[in-house]
């Protein structure tokens, strides 16, 4: 009888990770993302990545980085991708050779993103009203489509319904009426927060209101009086901060209030040297106009 022998039968490889998890990754411009294959142990493999199906070649920021198994066999590869640009965004795959023959992994899609325009109070986007008339009542609309993806926290920042800020950002918006306005986030995909404020400047602002989930399901809507040509900031948020990040869809709808003049406060009595000026105020809301009169 002979002596055993052992027969090593090297298959063709399979995958066994895949790159990504198979949902969109969305990377921050000019950071780095790292896409790993594992196959099943073979020898004398090789990896070609691709993305949109053309070959990477490594090089500059881009790097291919295979790992040894224990056997010093080549099973795991990286493609490191550094300083994300615009331009990396797309679909990858890794094509497997062995001489045995070849597979492909899954594509995993990869969204390199700029940060929100409207990241920081400063740099807050304005909304614009579009008249229209209906039942013979004047109607002010803006439309506002935008996300929070990779929003940052201000110092100084106010609070967001009870929450520290994590991922917000900002609009401004200006009442062309006396009006009543309604700020709906309905149809946002994320767990929306929304703060209306007044004030310029990002450590003195003025809460007016705040919502979580009024607007349906897990958006967010508030309504408010607002007087003729008052400026106010909207602040969006997510409830849950790092799991809550996505598009944002903002209505404002901005009613005119028609109604009598009404006195809001009366002029002082005053007392003055002769010959010097006096000035008196009186304070009246209506409709079509809002306004302090003096004289």
């Amino acid at each position: 009888t002979s002596e055993a022998v052992t027969l090593a039968v090297d298959p063709s490889p399979v995958v066994v990770t895949q790159p990504g998890t198979g949902k969109l990754r969305r990377v921050l411009v000019g950071t780095s993302f790292t896409n790993t294959v594992k196959v099943a142990s073979c020898r004398d493999l090789t990896f070609e990545w691709r993305r949109e199906g053309q070959v990477i070649v490594p090089g500059g920021r881009i790097e291919v980085v295979p790992v040894k198994n224990p056997t010093g066999d080549q099973t795991t590869c990286q493609l490191i991708v550094r300083g994300a640009q615009l331009s990396d965004s797309g679909n990858y795959d890794v094509v497997v050779r062995s001489p045995n023959g070849s597979v492909t992994s899954r594509s995993t899609a990869v969204q390199v993103m700029l940060p929100p325009p409207n990241d920081f109070f400063a740099s807050r986007l304005t909304l614009t009203n579009a008249a229209s008339t209906l039942g013979g009542s004047n109607f002010f609309t803006s439309l506002a489509l935008g996300s929070n993806y990779f929003g940052t926290a201000e110092s100084g920042e106010p609070v967001h319904v009870g929450q520290n800020p994590l991922h917000s950002v900002w609009w401004t918006w200006q009442s062309p009426a006396p009006s009543q306005v309604t700020v709906s986030l309905e149809g946002s995909d994320f767990d929306t927060l929304l703060s209306v404020f007044t004030g310029a400047e990002l450590g003195s602002l003025t809460l007016i209101t705040n919502n979580d989930n009024a607007g349906g399901k897990i958006t967010s809507r508030v309504s408010f009086l607002a007087a003729r040509n008052r400026v106010f900031q909207f602040a969006v948020d997510g409830r849950r901060g790092d799991l809550e990040e996505g598009l944002i869809r903002m209505s404002v709808q901005a009613e005119e209030i028609v109604s009598p003049p009404i006195i809001l406060y009366q002029p002082r009595h005053l007392a003055v040297r002769q010959g010097a000026s006096a000035t008196f105020a009186v304070g009246v809301w209506g409709s079509p106009r809002s306004e302090e009169h003096t004289s």
